[in-house]
């Protein structure tokens, strides 16, 4: 038999303990999470397969900046083949419940972008549809000297009609200041956050998308990266954090997204059968 003083000594390790390791509670639903990291190892393994060299606009960047768009949303990615090609993948691979956004190609001018996305929101106003919303994914130099001006002016216009505008931009940190600055004139508000933070970039994302829709106006994401980082370790560790990842689990999601592009490609190589009437 215990004495009570030991018995109490007990309960007390024991309640410091649970103290310690409280449950934790993901910041953002645990389906959400998962279909994050699925999207993103969808994107890096085509990515792996189409042999692409790696671009200015990475991989967890995209993927989580489009998962909270909608089917009735737009989507404006910049003219990258190696981006283009993570769209269709991602609008493939059936990530969400709704259907992948419509994804509107521009020409590779980066102000075109701008004035599209712009021209898109307010024909979606006239007409009155569904609240929508229109992202794009602006290269990290859309504020160059020789569009600068040209381009503060189309945001500024864009802020000025609140229109349902999100543009999404990748900026190395030692540039975030000047960026800051330039933006301040335009009247968009501007958003920093921290680019290799994949579930921070869909947070943000998730909100100003939801602003846009209610008829806030325009924000603009800004991306912050001190050099390359890879997103998918990142991801990997947050998830674990909470319990929802392990090895066993990501190698039964790349079988399965190995399968799915098996039975994609076979269905696009086999001969259709054409009826004849006798």
């Amino acid at each position: 038999m215990l004495d009570s003083s030991t018995q109490r000594g007990r309960k007390a390790e024991a309640a410091g303990k649970k103290r310690e390791s409280p449950k934790r509670t993901p910041p953002v639903p645990k389906a959400v999470l998962r279909g994050l990291y699925r999207a993103l190892l969808c994107a890096r393994l085509a990515r792996a397969q189409s042999q692409s060299t790696p671009q200015d606009v990475p991989d967890g960047m995209v993927v989580a900046a489009t998962l909270p768009l909608r089917s009735e949303d737009l989507l404006i990615p910049p003219a990258d083949p190696g981006v283009l090609r993570q769209c269709e993948v991602l609008g493939n691979s059936a990530i969400s419940g709704n259907s992948f956004p419509q994804v509107l190609r521009v020409a590779p001018r980066v102000h075109w972008q701008i004035a599209m996305a712009m021209h898109m929101a307010q024909a979606s106003r006239q007409e009155r549809r569904r609240p929508m919303a229109v992202l794009a994914i602006v290269p990290e130099d859309f504020l160059s000297k020789a569009q600068r001006q040209a381009t503060l002016e189309l945001l500024g216009e864009v802020s000025r009609q609140k229109l349902p505008v999100v543009y999404v931009t990748r900026t190395l940190a030692s540039r975030g200041a000047k960026r800051a600055s330039d933006l301040h004139a335009s009247g968009v508000p501007r958003i920093a956050v921290d680019g290799r933070d994949v579930v921070a970039i869909y947070r943000v994302c998730q909100e100003a998308l939801r602003r846009a829709r209610e008829g806030t106006g325009p924000t603009l994401v800004d991306c912050h990266f001190m050099g390359p980082a890879d997103d998918v370790p990142f991801l990997e560790t947050f998830l674990e954090r909470y319990g929802l990842w392990s090895q066993q689990w990501k190698q039964q999601l790349l079988g399965e997204v190995r399968e799915a592009r098996r039975a994609k490609a076979s269905a696009r190589t086999r001969p259709r059968r054409v009826a004849v009437s006798r």
